[in-house]
């Protein structure tokens, strides 16, 4: 199983939001962690968080919402994010629409004068 940690920062650098994609044998999910305002974001902390949501959605294929208003908040507060309102209900999504950024971590291009495997 394969695991791709990311964070969206406010604009004073600080990772608040935290994303855990797990890939395992061709199947993605994803898990977050959202710091609230009074945290003090911490990256170990969002990890486990987003980790173990991440880890409920592939094994019981649920999904669960965020549904405290400041949670949407503070993803909104964030950088570079693609549509935060629609990805900020979801705390863990077994069937997650990726994002671009997302497809791309999980099949990087190669670097240059890199050969690229092909099995």
């Amino acid at each position: 199983m394969r695991e791709i940690y990311y964070y969206n920062r406010d604009w004073k650098k600080r990772p608040i939001v935290t994303n855990c994609l797990l890939e395992d044998k061709g199947r993605v999910v994803r898990g977050r962690a959202v710091c609230s305002a009074d945290d003090v974001p911490c990256k170990k902390i969002g990890r486990a968080i987003a980790h173990q949501r991440a880890t409920a959605a592939l094994a019981r294929e649920i999904w669960r919402q965020f549904v405290r208003e400041e949670s949407h908040r503070q993803a909104f507060k964030c950088e570079g994010l693609e549509n935060p309102y629609v990805w900020s209900l979801m705390k863990c999504d077994p069937n997650p629409t990726l994002t671009q950024f997302e497809r791309d971590l999980l099949n990087p291009k190669p670097q240059n004068g890199e050969a690229q495997c092909l099995g």
